[in-house]
């Protein structure tokens, strides 16, 4: 960068001329930042959608949200139009910090709770040609209590046009301020033409945008809102030459704003958690011997999609010779909820008692197993032949016919 023209350590040091490592500037090159010169065509873009307005200042008539107001401040033609006038007299030539006079407009910053938390924060804005170091846009902390959070969105390092610079302050380890400094890329954004600037603040982020173009984004230092366990955030814009005062170009410099609103992150409420799986169950039968077993498998609701389960069968009291084994897998079509298992049994004519076999389910797809195994029982049909001639003894011995 140029050597600075003015005392920058008074505010930024990071800004001056051998900087003395107190604040650091961020740039392409670093890690933590993502930082797009506006002329490349992949430079992402603001998706407004994420965002609901929630206020809007357009300063037709006196704000009612930024309603602190300091310094010379005018509602003319739609625009908010602050002015910063050196008092020094024209015959003094030694000038001092507290020549020039402050103006400003802000959401109140009552409390930790009051402004606004995380979302979109956006100002229409141009300072005058050739404007000094002083003019500003920033989210101050909603305690008023400074060193803290304070994320400045726009600020001019020098009289440039072009030389615009965001900061993000927040407190240091020793309780100082601490902050890292993202310079605007060079000679893209000329700040006495009007622009949209917009922050985005949300729970792990902080980017820039200017003109919907995205300018940088940062993962560092991001503070968390008051619902977070933070503090708020109160929009304010302002004039604040003073801390440059050697390189003003008075004895008036004027910053013009033509709007300021916020917008809160969209709620997106996360989709139902899809439906259980069905689940699948078989229940028994009982058939004579020579017929066949029926085995019915339910799913307890309808599935949209395929559910397969295989089964097989194994022998209880009953065995190969007593039925035909099988082994194979189930299919239910979407909407389907009701399949049977055919188990072929054999006739004989042997006398015997009824017998039993299993079919058991197993490796179920988009469904579960509720009840996985059946028995399946065959009935004896056949009965012990009655042998004619038969002599039964009576209770006394005797026999009869």
């Amino acid at each position: 960068m140029p050597p600075a023209d003015m005392p920058m350590n008074a505010r930024i040091p990071a800004l001056a001329l051998n900087n003395p490592g107190k604040g650091q500037i961020k740039k392409a090159v670093d890690a933590d930042v993502k930082l797009m010169a506006l002329a490349v065509a992949e430079t992402p873009t603001l998706n407004d959608a994420q965002f609901k307005q929630q206020w809007i200042e357009n300063f037709d008539t006196r704000p009612t949200v930024t309603t602190r107001q300091w310094g010379d401040v005018k509602f003319i033609d739609g625009k908010a139009v602050l002015t910063s006038t050196d008092v020094t007299p024209e015959n003094t030539t030694v000038k001092g910090a507290n020549d020039w006079q402050a103006a400003g407009l802000m959401v109140p910053p009552t409390g930790a709770a009051a402004g606004n938390g995380y979302g979109l924060y956006t100002i229409v804005a141009r300072t005058d040609t050739e404007e000094a170091p002083g003019p500003f846009a920033c989210l101050w902390p909603a305690t008023d209590r400074w060193p803290g959070p304070e994320l400045d969105i726009f600020e001019k390092a020098s009289r440039n046009n072009s030389d615009g610079y965001s900061t993000i302050h927040f407190k240091s380890a020793s309780g100082g301020d601490g902050y890292t400094v993202y310079r605007y890329p060079a000679g893209k954004i000329n700040m006495s033409e009007f622009h949209e600037y917009s922050m985005e603040w949300a729970a792990d982020h902080i980017s820039l945008y200017i003109d919907k173009q995205l300018i940088y984004t940062t993962t560092v230092n991001v503070p968390k809102s008051y619902a977070d366990g933070g503090e708020n955030s109160a929009f304010g814009v302002g004039m604040k030459p003073d801390w440059a005062w050697a390189q003003q170009n008075g004895p008036t410099n004027i910053l013009y704003v033509e709007s300021m609103s916020y917008a809160a992150p969209v709620v997106v409420a996360p989709p139902p958690p899809p439906p259980p799986p069905p689940a699948i169950s078989i229940g028994d039968a009982t058939i004579a011997e020579g017929g066949q077993l029926q085995f019915t498998v339910t799913l307890d609701t309808a599935s949209t999609t395929p559910v397969t389960v295989a089964y097989a069968t194994t022998n209880g009291t009953a065995d190969g010779a007593d039925y035909t084994a099988v082994a194979t897998t189930l299919t239910f079509a979407p909407g389907e909820r009701s399949k049977t298992i055919v188990v072929d049994t054999t006739e004989d004519e042997v006398v015997e008692p009824n017998e039993t076999l299993t079919v058991t389910l197993s490796a179920p797809t988009g469904a579960t197993l509720a009840d996985a195994e059946a028995t399946g029982t065959i009935t004896n049909d056949d009965v012990a032949p009655v042998v004619p001639g038969m002599r039964v003894a009576d209770a006394s011995g005797e026999e009869g016919t």
